[in-house]
C-alpha cells in the first residue's frame, strides 16, 4: 500500500474518532483537559510523542505536490512543530491551551474541522485506494 494511502486512513480515522469523542464527551472531557495542561510532566511527554509522530511523517512522507498528499506532509510538520513547542517552550504553550480551553467556540471549531479533515481523509484514501487497484 502506497504510504499516502495509508497515512491517509490512519489519520483521518484516529481524526474522526478523536472528535466524536470531544463531541460526545465534552462535559466530562474538559475538566480532563484542564488537569492535562496544569501537569508539566504530561504535557512534555505528550510533546515527544507529538514530536515522534511529526518526524515519523515528515521522514516518511515530506511530499509537497499541489495534490491531497499536502494535507498529510503539513499535518506531520505541524504536529512536529506543536510537539517541539510543548518540548522547548511549554509555558507558552500553557497560555495557549488555557485560551483555548476558555473559549467554547474553540473548542467545538476544532471538534467541526478535525471531523472534517478526518473524514476527507478517509475518503481521500479510500476513493484512490480504488483508483489505484484497477487493472
Amino acid at each position: 500500500m502506497d504510504i499516502s494511502l495509508f497515512l491517509s486512513k490512519a489519520l483521518g480515522l484516529y481524526l474522526v474518532i478523536v472528535s466524536v469523542g470531544m463531541l460526545i464527551n465534552a462535559c466530562t472531557l474538559r475538566p480532563i483537559l484542564e488537569e492535562v495542561l496544569k501537569s508539566s510532566g504530561l504535557m512534555f511527554i505528550i510533546g515527544v510523542i507529538a514530536m515522534i509522530i511529526g518526524v515519523l511523517i515528515v521522514i516518511s512522507h515530506n511530499v509537497w505536490t499541489l495534490d491531497w498528499r499536502v494535507i498529510i506532509t503539513i499535518m506531520g510538520w505541524a504536529s512536529l512543530i506543536k510537539g517541539t513547542m510543548r518540548v522547548v517552550i511549554p509555558q507558552y504553550v500553557d497560555v495557549l491551551g488555557n485560551k483555548w480551553m476558555l473559549s467554547s467556540a474553540s473548542y467545538y471549531t476544532t471538534f467541526v474541522l478535525s471531523f472534517l479533515l478526518g473524514v476527507l481523509l478517509c475518503y481521500l484514501g479510500a476513493v484512490h485506494n480504488t483508483v489505484l487497484d484497477l487493472p
